[in-house]
């Protein structure tokens, strides 16, 4: 077009010199015209370029409230009418926002996954007509639009609170709400400060008496059914608002919710009764009510009322300083005289929530459905206007610049994989397998992963990324959709059976040379936004009181750490990265002792340790803190290795936790092993010991029932360090808060060994303090059950009675190991336990166990000592256990004729790992019992022997506090009181003077030992110590 408006001008010239000259004139020209075009062109694109939203997570967003900030030029063109207009050319309705801040333009869009779209400003576009109406009467103001409308009172009379009603599609309105309790109301105002199109907004502010304060702000949307509500106050009287959610018009028959404890999640009705209705709160606590959640809906045959709290961290403020408390974060819903009220105290701190009037007919659709699991609608206005609305997520930086070429990062660095492929064998058959022959599963991505990296192979690749693709889109649903989230931050442990295995795998992918940029970046942005979305205080908050078991606090933490490690690029990963390692160091110092006792069970301990180890060395490599080599770290990795069982023919010859508490039976780790290769370098020795305990447990998955998920793909590849296995000493030991070990002779195949529980450390165990496992020369003789709820104390090998606290915990108050005798004594109320363990340099020399238990109670007590028995003969002196092995066991009782010995058998069904396989196990144990009536003591002597060993001849002296054992071995004397009282042996050649000695005969030496203070005598050899000794003299 240009060209022909020059040539045309140039044409109608005759003059050649001024033709010429046109010429010259008119190039310029047109240079200028173009110039002024492109200037324009250049001002249009910028124009089309006002608004910009990026779809990344690949969700459909619709009707979305968002707002922009505004340039000052951007400004002038609203106040002068411009309109944001679509890609389609379409008019949206916008709304100018002005006085807090920098002003912000406010519209609603309609957002398609992976769509960026534009808007800009226009000024010849004409405003559209609002839907949303704001009247005003003499005593009230109504902002609604055709779904939905709030009433509020202009002056407060009586008891009377700002809502007067609220308006349902049937134009049924609910009665107004009251106040009680509290102080006078000094001064009552009411300000519309919004008017639309987009929404209509009103703000309540109250002045009491005693200057405290309560403000409200109302909002209705274009095209919403919903009012959102925001409160702010300080009132320190107090005082309590009921708000009606019925009318004379609506009375509601049925209430919908999501279970909120039991069949947690699932969408069922109730029909509406007298009383407690629903509990409503920002954050579930999952493990206290079925009726209780952050949102619940009524209806009748026509109608629909929902209300729901939403963003939980503005409920609480762990920092608050106001005058009034903070007031219960619970909302009762009843129904009483006055109809269906949500009680909400007054106090000091702030909340927001929302009421809806969701399509009643889609809303119940879904319980005739088979899915139950399910968000119906009104959750999903929830999950819009309060977890994620887009104008939240608009602003995550989902996009950014970073070193994201850098991967695989996590657990084995980009520079290590030349050498590690050299290590891996390429294995074409498992190449076949995982490209077609077995589908990759969330358990077990290790295989296809060491697969991948030994083969670099492309198609397998590319089955590796359409997994993690599909995975990655799950996880981010499972926050977006909740449709098994239940809600924002329920349960976050079982999101790890995803969320981790995907972490692990997107990283792999991400450094996979058949990943396209725009998939590279599909992968960060969706990482990010799972980054915001668990660093969240309405996600998880323990200051707030948002949190659960200890071990879930761990699992979240794990989660900042891992995402925050996996993009340390990103502008938040710092904070993110920071949040979760503060968490999991405190944890590690606080649920920990000096000694690497754990707060709780052996089997929560792995779940915590495995994430903190995990997490520390995805820090470690992210450049985040070198938090991995923590001495406190060895510590409790020892804990659990000097606590491991002798070998168990039930487990394939392997050593296992004992199974005590929350403890699955058989259950163990090669925790050890990825251990010993994070520690080779730095402490040898330690590696060592470590690689032998995994060995000793059969390098089992780190986890029963599905392994945990926090080194997926990558436990194999960790454990292949090469580090030479090599037995530690360990003996018995004291760990002052958990309990006690008593073990000889270990790495042999006839240990003894004896597991006593005690000490404050007693989180997720049961009722069971005080109670023993027992091992004798290679085999299991007393066991407990295992991890069965919170076991009573009766099914533990242990005293019970009515005097003595089943939930309190036995106290350690002395321990003294030495070569031939270990004592410990501890009490648990008026109930003593003292133990000595009588143990021989020859593993099958003579070994056993005298336990007194001394009730200082006039109730009655029973001594209970759970057996793996074939069968028990019960005889004059006490018992005889034929085992189920090549061991059997005899008790010995002193005075076993008053005692009512008899046996009580039991078939407990648990979970754990037995003859190779993960599961439901019946448990049958039987209980020797003993009977105690009242004051007094229960001596027993427990003997492990072979099977085609004689029987020892066993004589009590000192009203049994003192044992003769005489074997083919050699003899020896135990002793154990809790009084000065003194013992002589019914040979006459020992005498004791103390709480605790033993004297041990053989053929080359005589050993001495006091297990206290005192006296002991044989012959003419005295031992006398103001401590703990022992005097070994040749013979």
């Amino acid at each position: 077009m240009l060209c022909d408006m020059t040539d045309f001008l140039i044409c109608k010239t005759k003059s050649p010199e001024v033709s010429s000259m046109n010429r010259i004139l008119f190039k310029h020209i047109k240079l200028h015209f173009l110039l002024i075009v492109f200037i324009l062109m250049c001002n249009n694109s910028l124009k089309a370029q006002d608004f910009v939203l990026r779809e990344h997570l690949g969700r459909n967003w619709t009707h979305e409230l968002v707002t922009f900030p505004l340039n000052a030029a951007q400004l002038v063109a609203v106040k002068q009418g411009a309109q944001v207009v679509g890609a389609n050319n379409d008019v949206l309705p916008s709304q100018l926002m002005e006085g807090t801040g920098q002003p912000r333009l406010a519209f609603q869009v309609t957002l398609p996954a992976g769509v960026t779209q534009a808007y800009k400003l226009d000024k010849t576009k004409k405003a559209l007509v609002a839907d949303i109406k704001v009247e005003e009467t003499q005593d009230r103001l109504q902002l609604g639009n055709e779904h939905i409308g709030i009433a509020i009172r202009k002056k407060l009379q009586g008891n009377e609170a700002p809502i007067a009603g609220i308006r349902l599609r049937s134009n049924a309105l609910t009665a107004g709400s009251t106040r009680s309790g509290g102080a006078e109301i000094a001064k009552y105002s009411v300000e519309v400060t919004a008017r639309g199109p987009v929404f209509a907004e009103a703000v309540c502010q109250v002045t009491f008496a005693d200057q405290g304060r309560w403000s409200l702000s109302f909002r209705i949307l274009r095209g919403e059914p919903v009012v959102l509500v925001k409160e702010s106050f300080d009132a320190p009287g107090g005082g309590l608002i009921k708000v009606p959610l019925t009318g004379p018009a609506f009375q509601p028959t049925d209430l919908v919710y999501r279970k909120g404890m039991g069949n947690l999640g699932q969408y069922d009705a109730w029909k509406i009764a007298s009383g407690r209705v629903f509990a409503l709160e920002p954050w579930l606590h999952w493990w206290v009510s079925e009726r209780q959640g952050n949102w619940f809906a009524m209806h009748n045959a026509k109608d629909m009322l929902m209300m729901a709290a939403i963003t939980p961290s503005e409920w609480k403020d762990p920092e608050w300083k106001g005058k009034a408390e903070q007031p219960a974060l619970m909302i009762p819903i009843a129904n009483d005289k006055d109809g269906l009220v949500a009680e909400m105290s007054l106090g000091g701190g702030s909340r927001k929530w929302m009421l809806g009037t969701p399509l009643y007919q889609e809303s119940v659709a879904p319980l005739t459905g088979k899915n139950l699991r399910i968000a119906p609608l009104p959750q999903r206005y929830l999950i819009k206007h309060g977890d994620f609305p887009l104008d939240l997520v608009k602003d995550y930086v989902l996009d950014w610049n970073g070193d994201h070429d850098n991967y695989p990062r996590l657990f084995i660095g980009k520079s290590e994989l030349p050498k590690l492929r050299a290590q891996l064998k390429n294995d074409p058959a498992e190449v076949k397998r995982w490209i077609s022959d077995q589908p990759i599963d969330k358990y077990n991505i290790d295989s296809p992963l060491n697969t991948y990296f030994a083969s670099q192979n492309p198609q397998l690749e590319k089955a590796i990324l359409a997994k993690n693709t599909e995975w990655l889109q799950l996880v981010v649903d499972d926050f977006l959709e909740q449709n098994n989230r239940v809600t924002l931050g329920v349960a976050p442990h079982m999101q790890s059976v995803f969320l981790l295995p995907t972490i692990n795998l997107t990283d792999a992918m991400l450094g996979a040379p058949g990943v396209t940029a725009e998939q590279r970046k599909q992968m960060l942005a969706k990482i990010a936004f799972l980054g915001y979305a668990v660093n969240r205080d309405d996600y998880w908050s323990p200051s707030r009181g948002f949190a659960a078991n200890p071990n879930m606090t761990t699992t979240v933490a794990l989660y900042q750490t891992a995402l925050a490690s996996l993009v340390p690029s990103h502008p938040l990963a710092k904070a993110w990265a920071e949040r979760g390692l503060t968490e999991l160091r405190r944890q590690l110092f606080s649920w920990s002792d000096e000694d690497g006792g754990w707060l709780e069970t052996p089997h929560y301990a792995m779940v915590a340790l495995d994430h903190m180890i995990g997490a520390f060395l995805m820090a470690k490599n992210a450049g985040f803190g070198d938090y991995l080599h923590e001495e406190r770290i060895r510590k409790v990795i020892e804990w659990l290795a000097k606590i491991s069982t002798p070998r168990d023919r039930r487990t394939g010859g392997f050593r296992h936790y004992p199974p005590i508490g929350n403890t699955y039976m058989g259950e163990g780790t090669s925790m050890f092993g990825i251990i010993a290769g994070l520690w080779k370098e730095r402490d040898p020795a330690f590696a060592s010991q470590m690689q032998w305990m995994c060995d000793e447990h059969g390098s089992p998955p780190i986890g029963l029932f599905g392994p945990f998920g926090t080194f997926s793909g990558y436990k194999a590849m960790l454990k292949a360090h090469g580090v030479v296995p090599k037995a530690p000493q360990y003996g018995s030991e004291w760990f002052r808060n958990t309990g006690v070990v008593l073990r000889n002779t270990i790495g042999s195949e006839r240990e003894t060994y004896l597991h006593l529980i005690a000490g404050s450390q007693h989180d997720h165990y049961d009722f069971d303090s005080g109670s023993i496992v027992i091992w004798g020369k290679g085999q299991l003789l007393a066991d407990d059950f295992g991890y069965i709820g919170r076991h009573a104390a009766q099914w533990h090998s242990m005293l019970t009675s009515s005097a003595v606290n089943s939930d309190s915990n036995m106290v350690i108050d002395t321990f003294s190991p030495s070569k031939a005798l270990d004592y410990v004594s501890g009490k648990k109320g008026p109930w003593q336990r003292q133990i000595a363990f009588m143990k021989d340099a020859d593993p099958l020399g003579p070994t056993g166990f005298l336990i007194r238990d001394n009730h200082d109670a006039d109730e009655e007590a029973i001594w209970r000592l759970w057996l793996m028995a074939k069968k028990i003969t019960l005889h004059a002196q006490g018992a005889t256990i034929e085992g189920e092995d090549d061991v059997d066991l005899d008790v010995y009782f002193f005075d076993a004729g008053k005692l009512g010995l008899k046996t009580e058998a039991t078939v407990q069904k648990g979970m754990g790992r037995r003859d190779k396989k993960e599961g439901p196990i019946e448990l049958p144990q039987t209980a020797l019992v003993a009977t105690l009536k009242g004051r007094g003591s229960i001596s027993a002597f427990l003997y492990p022997r072979l099977k085609t060993e004689a029987v020892p001849k066993v004589s009590w002296f000192a009203k049994g506090a003192g044992v003769q054992i005489e074997t083919a071995t050699g003899t020896d004397y135990l002793f154990l009181n809790n009084s000065k009282e003194e013992g002589k042996s019914p040979d006459g050649k020992a005498g004791f003077q103390c709480q605790s000695g033993s004297i041990q005969l053989r053929n080359k030496a005589t050993t001495i030992t006091l297990g206290t203070a005192g006296k002991v005598i044989y012959g003419g050899r005295v031992l006398e110590s103001a401590k703990a000794t022992s005097q070994i003299t040749p013979r």
